[in-house]
């Protein structure tokens, strides 16, 4: 461990320690871990095992929606505020422009590239998406390819499961 470093807290940019909460539950798709800060969510992790931690009321509500959309309902996903700490300007970009799209709604990755102002851009989209530090709440999963579903990090069985929630057919 680096000097000043404690599990639970994260330097800010003036080097003083800010709390992380963070919350691991069971989902249809498989345990998910959501941790936070005072400014947003900062990361929501897929495949982890389930432990027992003190939860903060922010990333509660976090799980509750993550809950509720994995359960076929339609929530605010958007209201939950993001602390993004890693990834480039692009990838930032990218990530943004996914939150852009509908519940139920897919774009390529050259629609994606062009909604972050890097048209032509595709394969580095993908490989942004693919970075993604926050899965549903940046709704990667809606970016398909021209030719069919694409990539998921998480796998194409997840990246299924999403799309199917989101619509009967899967695609639109």
């Amino acid at each position: 461990r680096k000097p000043g470093k404690r599990p639970g807290c994260h330097a800010n940019d003036c080097g003083q320690m800010q709390r992380m909460d963070s919350l691991t539950f069971d989902t249809p798709i498989g345990a998910m871990r959501i941790i936070s800060s005072k400014k947003g969510v900062s990361s929501i992790m897929l495949c982890l095992s389930k432990t027992d931690e003190a939860l903060a009321k922010g990333t509660s509500m976090v799980a509750g929606d993550i809950l509720g959309y994995l359960g076929g309902e339609r929530p605010d996903l958007m209201r939950h505020s993001l602390d993004i700490r890693a990834g480039t300007q692009f990838q930032k970009a990218v990530w943004d422009a996914a939150r852009r799209i509908p519940h139920g709604c897919t774009v390529t990755y050259s629609e994606i590239a062009r909604m972050a102002a890097r048209p032509g851009a595709a394969r580095a989209a993908g490989r942004a998406l693919a970075a993604n530090p926050i899965p549903i709440l940046i709704p990667c999963h809606r970016i398909v390819s021209a030719a069919g579903i694409g990539g998921f990090s998480y796998g194409l069985s997840v990246k299924r499961k999403l799309l199917f929630l989101e619509s009967q057919d899967g695609i639109r």
